[in-house]
């Protein structure tokens, strides 16, 4: 694994660090849910650390990357702006 990859990991797992354990470990299985294609049950879980903690960063990035969420439309959009103003952060 080279340098650029471990810091890469690195800074994802800060950034999805939260002073409260429990809400990393739900935050940690939403994304798993996502990533299993249970959609419904990761909203469910963002929407529930966001209640808890509407500072989380990370809830709330993750929340607007689920297809059900109401904000993923803008999200997608956003995205797609970024990418067509800035194609070299996705090469």
């Amino acid at each position: 694994m080279d340098d650029a990859t471990v810091l890469e990991d690195l800074l994802k797992e800060l950034w999805k660090e939260s002073p409260n354990n429990d809400l990393r470990g739900v935050l940690d299985s939403g994304i798993a849910d996502i990533l299993a294609g249970n959609h419904e049950s990761a909203l469910t879980k963002f929407n529930e650390i966001i209640a808890s903690d509407p500072r989380y960063g990370h809830a709330w990035n993750e929340k607007v990357s689920c297809p059900l969420d109401p904000l993923f439309s803008v999200g997608l959009y956003l995205s797609m702006i970024v990418v067509y103003r800035r194609p070299q952060y996705y090469i």
